[in-house]
């Protein structure tokens, strides 16, 4: 079964087939950091982890490029960082250094790959300049209070504005280029000083280092408009064409039954999580918390889903050590793992339906542990090996369990049925089933 996507540029899914002898370029939006990253963030971020690792398996090679904005994101005119930098009465270089090293810790602890490339805005205004430069030249700016605005007005003359998401436009524009500011950290141009603003970034960084087209386009699902469709904006005016095949969106990790937001202060951080005192949480937990859901569809966080997700994390672990350590039950009915491994490729290739993929597994445990159905040693073989396929290698998850005990379990049950001890050796299995 070909790979199918759901691709928002057409609002449908989409095949999902390109040339194997070339690049597959993935561009998605990074961090910016004037605070910690919340597990909404990271919801997006394990999501197209997930998604480039399946790509890379089934026999693309990829360039994955995504930036981290440390200048120039402008909310309600005013630039994010610099004011946590004036509220905390800090240099914008220790807000972003701190933020940076906590971003790229969470990547790390969540076992997120890193990107091929990975680029600060504040490494790449020359680029911007240059593309701020190329929009005057074509006249498709206003120049006003000496910042520069992309006029949408005149755009919409020759190109369709919102194809992301339909809007009804009002403004005029938006800010590609501020005034100086005697806050921030200021940059030369023949316009006098100041900095670009986040639209042109993302231009400037996929035009550099991935050209002006690419495969998969990447991001929160707020970052559709007006974000994305002011990339749009810029690649039309300069190619005259849209940037990416692909628009991919995470949706919404909701709290308090609102949208997870900075800046709202409605957030929980890993840290957060990690220093609950009720329940025994780990990375990977989290992670699986977070992949344990369709990616288009809201995911709402409360104590209760954290703690549903842990069991089921811990029961897909222990599955595989019992596996691992050939705890087989034997009965006439047998299991067809190449069916099983064939429907798991087909969840995936349909949009990344990981709950379904992840029920499959359970569907065969059942089938194993409970009902003592056989499977036959070259099958064994084959379902360990894609049983880490899917979930190690595809999912990203790790495995973290007390190995030992489990070989404890495992060997003590084996010396009770030897001895004949049925009903011990039943008490065993009985708690082996608890474990799983």
């Amino acid at each position: 079964m070909d790979l199918f996507i759901y691709n928002y540029l057409y609002k449908k899914k989409k095949k999902f087939i390109f040339n194997y002898k070339k690049k597959i370029k993935i561009y998605i939006c990074g961090p910016t950091v004037y605070n910690k990253i919340h597990i909404g963030n990271l919801r997006t971020f394990i999501f197209f982890d997930i998604l480039r690792r399946y790509i890379k398996y089934i026999g693309y090679n990829i360039s994955y490029v995504s930036n981290i904005t440390d200048i120039g994101h402008l909310y309600n005119n005013e630039d994010k960082i610099i004011k946590k930098s004036i509220l905390k009465n800090k240099k914008p270089i220790e807000i972003i250094t701190k933020y940076i090293y906590n971003y790229h810790n969470n990547l790390l602890n969540l076992n997120i790959l890193p990107p091929n490339i990975e680029v600060l805005a504040s490494n790449n205004i020359y680029e911007q300049i240059k593309i701020i430069n190329l929009l005057i030249k074509k006249k498709f700016t206003l120049f006003k209070n000496k910042s520069i605005y992309l006029n949408i007005n005149k755009y919409i003359k020759y190109f369709k504005y919102g194809i992301l998401k339909n809007i009804n436009y009002k403004k005029k524009g938006f800010c590609i280029w501020k005034k100086y500011n005697q806050n921030l950290i200021n940059y030369d141009s023949k316009w006098g000083k100041g900095y670009p603003g986040w639209h042109t970034e993302c231009v400037s960084i996929i035009n550099k280092y991935l050209g002006n087209k690419i495969h998969i386009h990447g991001g929160g699902i707020d970052l559709k408009f007006p974000h994305n469709e002011n990339e749009i904006v810029h690649f039309n005016i300069l190619y005259k064409k849209n940037p990416s095949y692909f628009w991919i969106y995470v949706n919404s990790l909701l709290y308090n039954n609102k949208k997870m937001s900075k800046k709202n202060n409605n957030f929980i951080c890993i840290n957060n999580l990690i220093s609950i005192k009720k329940i025994n949480i780990n990375y990977m937990n989290i992670r699986f918390f977070l992949l344990y859901n369709h990616y288009r569809k809201l995911l709402n966080y409360n104590f209760n889903k954290i703690k549903e997700s842990i069991s089921i994390y811990n029961k897909l672990v222990n599955f595989f050590f019992i596996i691992k350590n050939n705890i087989i039950f034997k009965k006439k009915n047998k299991i067809n793992v190449i069916l099983w491994i064939k429907k798991n490729f087909n969840y995936i290739n349909n949009d990344f339906n990981i709950i379904k993929l992840i029920r499959n597994f359970f569907y065969i445990k059942k089938k194993i542990i409970i009902l003592n159905y056989l499977i036959n040693k070259y099958d064994i073989l084959l379902f360990k090996l894609y049983y880490k396929i899917f979930i190690k290698n595809i999912l990203g998850i790790k495995f973290i369990l007390n190995n030992k005990l489990i070989n404890l379990i495992n060997n003590f049950y084996l010396l009770e049925k030897k001895k004949k001890k049925y009903l011990l050796s039943d008490n065993i299995k009985k708690i082996i089933n608890i474990i799983l």
